[in-house]
């Protein structure tokens, strides 16, 4: 909850990657609760990894945007 409340009020990229990381994390851990199920830790392990991957291709996103701005 307090992801999306930091979200709705960010007002520049790095407050926007934050609350996306906060709002990754709490999700990461519901999908991965139940740990008695393969299924389960084999979605919160997928979750994982595309999770990475998506934070570092908005980090690169925002380089970029920094880097042709200044």
């Amino acid at each position: 909850m307090l992801g999306n409340l930091l979200l709705i009020g960010s007002t520049n990229l790095i407050s926007i990657y934050l609350a996306l990381e906060m709002q990754t994390l709490c999700m990461f851990i519901l999908v991965a609760y139940n740990k008695n199920s393969l299924l389960s830790a084999e979605a919160g392990l997928k979750y994982f990894v595309l999770g990475a991957l998506s934070s570092g291709l908005f980090l690169f996103g925002c380089a970029l945007i920094y880097g042709s701005t200044g």
